[in-house]
């Protein structure tokens, strides 16, 4: 697929009559990001590229997507979007490193619990943000968070990457609909739900959020060392919370505790989660901001690139403990009765 792309979009390449190509940015699980500057004059941005399907493109998914998140803080701002021989472009503006990237950066390899609430504050308001015009994200992770600056000045984060977004908001629905799935999301941040295969919801999204949190503070998760979705599930099931956690605020380790109880039916209060984190950050001093030292510019940053991490059935089943397996999951208040 890369090379294909290749073959179409090269370094000079001008696309749609107004975007030329700089140069490549990178390259995700269903298409490539390259730098572009428009001709008119309006500035540099990000172009994702995807190979043209007759099956359900995630390129137009994401396209309707950011389209609906325009009044978002916490979204990439559409630009454009089109055809260009054998491949679909969206063109979107840039922004810095993802928090994967950054946590690398830092000294401890970790940040400092002031700096953890600050982004959870930001990285709920995005879920809520998604959530709001009905769709779930199903592949939280901190690479799919990134940080730039905003027109007032302040240090923002964006989510990215819609690829695997689920439209329940259809029908008059408020909520998805519960039943089973297959699996979606990355294995080491999925919501232990997503291994059992079942429906799921916006409180998944949240869930995949605090093991985000989670290691982003600790610099690790407690299923680090395993491998395999059936592995990783019950790890995830059998974690210790403190473990997991360790000194984080008791008041944000009891949303996570509320969370899990959930089903995919409930709805999830973001507004009263984004108090408990200001309250938690007001305690203990914590600045009012996102401020993080980093140092680089959004020319030389890597811009919004799917990781699009749908595992193959195929890669995930494990028959020989599949019937364990569903009956492990069959009552969805076990995993809180271990905390």
């Amino acid at each position: 697929m890369d090379m294909e792309i290749e073959e179409i979009i090269t370094v000079g390449s001008l696309i749609g009559g107004r975007w030329l190509v700089q140069r490549r940015l990178g390259k995700g699980g269903y298409g490539m990001v390259f730098a572009v500057e428009d001709i008119k004059g309006t500035g540099k941005f990000a172009m994702k590229v995807e190979i043209r399907k007759r099956t359900l493109s995630k390129l137009r998914k994401e396209v309707f997507i950011l389209k609906k998140l325009a009044r978002s803080t916490h979204a990439c701002r559409y630009v454009d979007s089109g055809r260009h021989e054998q491949i679909e472009y969206l063109v979107m503006t840039k922004t810095g490193h993802d928090l994967h990237e950054l946590r690398k950066k830092t000294k401890n390899k970790r940040f400092d619990i002031a700096a953890i609430l600050q982004i959870g504050i930001q990285c709920i308001e995005a879920l809520r943000d998604l959530h709001e015009i009905g769709f779930i994200h199903r592949d939280v992770k901190p690479s799919n968070f990134t940080i730039g600056i905003s027109k007032s000045g302040k240090q923002t984060i964006y989510l990215l990457d819609f690829g695997l977004a689920f439209q329940f908001g259809t029908y008059g629905r408020s909520h998805p609909r519960s039943g089973r799935s297959s699996f979606h999301g990355t294995l080491r941040y999925a919501s232990f739900n997503a291994h059992g295969e079942k429906a799921l919801g916006m409180h998944d999204d949240l869930i995949a959020l605090f093991y985000t949190l989670a290691e982003l503070y600790r610099g690790h998760l407690p299923w680090s060392g395993e491998e395999g979705k059936y592995h990783l599930g019950l790890a995830k099931l059998k974690a210790d919370i403190n473990d997991m956690f360790g000194d984080m605020p008791n008041e944000i380790v009891d949303v996570y505790k509320r969370l899990v109880r959930k089903s995919c039916e409930d709805p999830v209060d973001h507004g009263g989660i984004i108090e408990t984190f200001v309250a938690a950050a007001t305690r203990i001093g914590a600045p009012g901001r996102l401020n993080l030292n980093f140092a680089h510019s959004l020319d030389d940053s890597i811009a919004s690139v799917s990781t699009a991490s749908l595992v193959s059935e195929k890669n995930l089943k494990d028959t020989r403990k599949k019937k364990k397996w569903k009956s492990y999951f069959h009552f969805p208040r076990r995993h809180s009765k271990m905390l």
